[in-house]
């Protein structure tokens, strides 16, 4: 009669990781390198009673000169809101026309920024 062994390898979670590109710390879990950013903006009106056009309001996120994400919010979302899943760190936000605020976002978890608006589309 043969009996067969079956041989494994436990391999540690960093390099099982690196197989599958994702970043851990040195405890096996994995680095968060993106953050939510979330708020309200006013609402936006559309150019006159008679166009019967859905106002929206375009909110911005950039860094160096560059969007990184924007999301439309249109004036039939109840509470106004806005989210934005962005890589970690500072960003100049703007919601319509309205100048830009500086944000930093953090990495794992949700910032709040409610925003000034204007400027329909």
């Amino acid at each position: 009669m043969r009996r067969t062994i079956a041989v494994g390898v436990a391999l540690p979670s960093f390099v099982l990781a690196g197989c599958t590109g994702a970043s851990v710390d040195r405890h096996g879990s994995p680095i968060v390198s993106s953050g939510v950013l979330s708020g309200s903006v006013p609402l936006c009106y559309g150019p006159g009673p008679n166009m019967n056009l859905t106002p929206i309001l375009r909110v911005t996120a950039e860094r160096e000169g560059r969007v990184v994400a924007s999301v439309r919010v249109p004036a039939t979302d109840v509470r106004h809101s806005y989210r934005l899943s962005l890589p970690a760190g500072t960003y100049l936000v703007k919601a319509g026309s309205w100048p830009a605020r500086q944000i930093t976002v953090h990495a794992g978890s949700t910032t709040t920024a409610d925003l000034p608006g204007g400027g329909c589309l």
